[in-house]
């Protein structure tokens, strides 16, 4: 496998194009330079099912908070 992407990069890119590209090598590329930013891909379904899950996470966490309150309030 080596050898065959040794021998595409060497290869004269075709007219109008800088470089020789294997398949997934922008996206392998794109990814890097993500990584060293600290940034990454989420697809839309999966963000917006964090999202949900968050809210929800939220929610119980404030209405928890209220409900200790009040206890303590009470227990004095």
């Amino acid at each position: 496998m080596g050898e065959f992407v040794e021998f595409k990069k060497d290869s004269p890119p075709p007219r109008g194009f800088k470089e020789v590209l294997y398949p997934g090598e922008i996206e392998y590329n794109r990814e890097q330079q993500r990584r060293k930013k600290g940034k990454f891909f989420v697809e839309d379904e999966t963000w917006s099912q964090l999202s949900g899950l968050m809210k929800i996470w939220t929610w119980k966490r404030k209405w928890a908070s209220r409900n200790n309150r009040k206890q303590t309030e009470g227990s004095s």
